[in-house]
């Protein structure tokens, strides 16, 4: 699902339970550090933000705003789940992924 985010929106908040992961289309986010005053990280256009949070967390870590108008693609914890035991490939990339992360 795709959805317009505006100048400061939170796209994610600290704390809130994790169930989907995004891809940025157009515009940037900011990822904010853990008192959401100052940006650790900008995301542009084509960056994918969440994908281990929503393998191995609970909880976001961190808050993501955009950053003036952002068109971002949201993919649900269960899309991803569905997709990375459709196929060995998947899977085994996935393990892969997760074993690099520590």
């Amino acid at each position: 699902m795709k959805k317009i985010f505006f100048h400061n929106e939170a796209i994610i908040k600290r704390g809130h339970p994790v169930n989907f992961f995004f891809v940025v289309v157009k515009g940037n986010a900011n990822i904010l550090n853990s008192k959401g005053n100052s940006t650790l990280k900008v995301l542009k256009r084509g960056d994918v933000y969440g994908v281990l949070d929503t393998l191995k967390e609970k909880k976001w870590k961190s808050t993501v705003v955009s950053d003036n108008k952002s068109e971002i693609l949201i993919i649900s914890k269960d899309t991803l789940v569905k997709k990375i035991f459709s196929s060995k490939d998947y899977t085994k990339l996935t393990l892969n992924l997760l074993k690099m992360a520590g």
